[in-house]
């Protein structure tokens, strides 16, 4: 099979023809470095590409013995097998450019590595490159003073979203198969709608924590969080499996143990008709919803419903929710 298809398949794809043995890690970094030429000046999204970088953490990944059991075993779980990821320009990579998108750090290079990277690397990830942030990641719109702004694929007149707008841009052109961004109020949601792929935002305590604390997250507090994005629903949990872990959180954050003990498919048959499943179109606020957006999400609801699940359409009140956000939001900044 050329090469050059390579970028239009899933990521669970790909990681099976790498483990077995149908193309390399090295293959995929060359594949994403061609689509990264190809659409890197329309676009915007990847402005530190570290390919080199990439290619010797690859060839030491195919020496090392933690590739080599996986690679043998028949339950390799959440391990990417030097499957190329792009990161958000707010995790450090050491070695790497680490600006935040902001003029205060635009010359910086990282002498760490964020805890978030540190776990995707010992689960075979390759760091491939940065992508563009908002500055700090506040703004739901992805554009700075130091690479400027990140436009849609789709139609490159038009945002991608923010502030995990590189990620969602990189993935959606088809620089990389997974990304990894970070989300206050919809950073990694925002930018994965704008840009027609899948993002989420986890629970406290699934995905390391950047800034670790002595103490659970107070409820009175914002909390960012890092996230998966993946251009469909099978490869995001592949991905948040290789992002799994409690680090940086305290006991109280952690979630159950077995949380990730099913399989989509067992999750399917064994779990889903089982459950209780509230809805809402717009959360109770005077938000538009497009009729196109509005369509797909209630054939989804559709769809739960035909599984067996119990739906019913109910919200919390959320009425003074925007006001506290930003309320809250202009708190947690004023601590940096």
């Amino acid at each position: 099979m050329p090469l050059k298809d390579l970028w239009r398949r899933s990521a669970r794809e790909v990681r099976g023809m790498v483990k077995e043995g149908k193309v390399t890690s090295l293959d995929l970094i060359d594949e994403c470095e061609a689509r990264w030429k190809a659409t890197e000046k329309f676009i915007n999204a990847t402005p530190i590409p570290c390919f080199d970088l990439a290619r010797y953490k690859a060839a030491e990944l195919l020496k090392s013995e933690n590739f080599r059991k996986n690679i043998e075993s028949s339950n390799s779980g959440g391990y990417l097998f030097g499957l190329p990821v792009v990161v958000k320009d707010t995790l450090a990579v050491e070695g790497v450019r680490f600006t935040e998108g902001s003029q205060v750090y635009r010359d910086r290079i990282a002498s760490y590595s964020d805890p978030v990277v540190e776990v995707l690397e010992r689960n075979g990830a390759i760091v491939i490159g940065k992508s563009n942030t908002s500055e700090f990641a506040a703004g739901s719109n992805t554009f700075n003073n130091v690479f400027g702004t990140t436009y849609n694929p789709f139609q490159t007149a038009k945002t991608a979203g923010g502030s995990s707008g590189g990620s969602a841009a990189a993935l959606a052109a088809g620089q990389c198969w997974l990304a990894v961004g970070s989300d206050l109020g919809g950073s990694l949601r925002i930018p994965a709608s704008f840009c027609g792929v899948v993002g989420l935002r986890p629970s406290l305590g699934i995905v390391p924590r950047s800034h670790p604390a002595d103490t659970c997250p107070s409820p009175e507090e914002l909390h960012s969080v890092n996230g998966p994005l993946a251009r469909n629903c099978g490869d995001l949990e592949l991905l948040l499996r290789a992002m799994k872990s409690t680090q940086g959180w305290t006991p109280e954050c952690h979630p159950p143990e077995n949380i990730f003990d099913l399989s989509p498919a067992e999750a399917e048959g064994r779990w889903l008709a089982s459950q209780r499943i509230a809805w809402t179109p717009n959360l109770g606020l005077d938000i538009p919803v497009h009729q196109e957006v509005s369509s797909s999400f209630s054939s989804s609801v559709d769809w739960f419903r035909s599984q067996g699940c119990e739906i019913s359409q109910a919200h919390i009140s959320l009425e003074a929710g925007p006001d506290a956000f930003l309320i809250l939001r202009a708190i947690d900044f004023a601590k940096v």
